[in-house]
């Protein structure tokens, strides 16, 4: 596993941990809904952030100017 697998693995757990809490606490109330469907859309949406992320870098780094 390299560290992009664990960032998504790990903030994805850490959102639903949070999703957790909130449920708990009476924030969120679900009707049909359960926090693996959190998971899972925790997991692509930051895998899609991710891939945007490297894509403008490596965009950036071909179009710096030299010297900057």
């Amino acid at each position: 596993m390299g560290y992009s697998d664990l960032y998504l693995v790990g903030f994805s757990l850490f959102g639903v941990g949070l999703e957790w809490i909130s449920v708990m606490a009476g924030v969120y109330t679900y009707k049909g809904w359960n926090l693996m469907y959190s998971f899972t859309v925790y997991f692509y949406s930051l895998a899609f952030l991710l891939l945007l992320f490297k894509m403008a870098m490596r965009h950036y780094k071909k179009t710096k100017l030299p010297g900057r």
